[in-house]
């Protein structure tokens, strides 16, 4: 994984730089980092430990990243209220500030303590659901 990372921190211009290039091992160079769309289901825990097997975390949105992969479907993002409920936690453990929520939306109580992302909108599902994930490997 070090070559992507590296191929796209050396061939990426700031002119490329807002634009996607896809690897040959399915992961994509995107801004700052590398990100990996899956193929398959899998709960939330199961997606965050294969990205963890990718050396890589469901990704932390940014503004410009909910943009650019908005028009993915729904896919499991690194971010939930499961310690807390209300409490919108990312991945690495910082405090969500402000978000792309869907309108209506958080709206599970208890039952729906993760995130998808998808072209309306993040919603909250219950994280034994079953969608396709998104990891994220950030420039080191």
């Amino acid at each position: 994984l070090l070559f992507p990372l590296q191929f796209c921190l050396v061939t990426l211009n700031k002119e490329l730089a807002t634009k996607l290039v896809v690897l040959p091992d399915g992961w994509m160079c995107y801004q700052s980092g590398l990100f990996y769309i899956s193929s398959m289901k899998k709960s939330w825990n199961d997606s965050k430990q294969d990205c963890s097997k990718r050396k890589a975390d469901l990704m932390i949105i940014n503004n410009k990243e909910q943009k650019f992969f908005k028009n993915y479907g729904e896919l499991w993002i690194g971010l939930t209220d499961r310690d807390v409920e209300g409490r919108w936690k990312w991945v690495d453990g910082r405090t969500l500030t402000s978000g792309f929520w869907k309108p209506a939306e958080p709206n599970g109580d208890r039952t729906e303590n993760c995130v998808v992302t998808s072209s309306s909108g993040w919603r909250d599902f219950s994280c034994d659901k079953d969608f396709k994930w998104i990891c994220e490997r950030k420039k080191s």
